[in-house]
């Protein structure tokens, strides 16, 4: 049996009615999240040669140690940072994918509208993944700590898609054996999966700085094509579309 792990992080609230909810995710098999995650205890290493780089947090709105911030000095280098990470995560064996939600359609439908799909679309091209990995490839999915109401809404809508009632999904992702909340400060990979959704976030919101880097996430996401992939829901048209 091979054990894989998708990691998982969230900008913006799913419940909120302004702006963009995006979900950003990485996934891959113990060997690639390993070779990932020591390329970044380099990376965090030649950062800040004068702390321990499991003492540290890469949080791509802040660069943290423990709870607090490393101060940056200027914001050329901070973005030079991050740009650091997106080349290490690009440069791994590791597959990406991911959602964006326009945010209007929490005035037209549930609350949990906007992650319902988000989370849908992740779910089940996780699966597809799995399943083009052989019948004995089982995946959990590791998320950043989300808030009280948020995690539970991400619980209902992994039950609901495990067990075949979740009206918008198209299959039954079977090899996804579970689904679970850690701190980032403690998990390497979480925090590479905060670098994701954090420069999609930023471009979906037209930050310009940000366009080269979600560039290259991009091309890493449909790198396989449609076991990948990247996917921008609206709702201006009633319900998205999924497929």
């Amino acid at each position: 049996m091979s054990d894989w792990a998708l990691y998982m992080d969230e900008s913006g609230k799913a419940g909120d009615r302004e702006g963009h909810y995006v979900l950003g995710c990485l996934a891959g098999d113990a060997g690639a999240i390993a070779r990932v995650a020591d390329r970044l205890y380099y990376l965090k290493r030649g950062m800040a040669t004068e702390r321990d780089p499991d003492s540290w947090e890469v949080h791509a709105s802040r660069i943290m140690a423990g709870r607090s911030p490393i101060k940056v000095r200027t914001e050329r280098k901070k973005l030079g940072i991050i740009n650091a990470v997106v080349d290490t995560i690009c440069e791994s064996d590791v597959a990406l994918f991911g959602a964006s939600i326009v945010n209007e359609l929490a005035y037209r439908h549930e609350r949990d509208a906007g992650m319902r799909y988000a989370l849908t679309f992740v779910l089940e091209r996780y699966g597809l993944l799995l399943r083009s990995r052989g019948p004995d490839a089982r995946g959990r999915v590791v998320s950043d700590m989300m808030r009280r109401g948020t995690e539970a809404m991400a619980d209902r809508i992994f039950s609901s898609t495990m067990n075949g009632s979740n009206p918008i999904s198209h299959i039954r992702p079977r090899q996804i054996v579970g689904m679970e909340y850690v701190s980032s400060a403690s998990s390497p990979p979480v925090q590479l999966a905060d670098v994701v959704v954090h420069v999609m976030w930023r471009h979906q919101r037209n930050d310009r700085r940000f366009a080269g880097m979600s560039e290259k996430l991009t091309k890493k996401m449909w790198q396989d094509g449609d076991l990948r992939g990247w996917k921008e829901f609206s709702g201006e048209a009633g319900w998205p579309q999924t497929r």
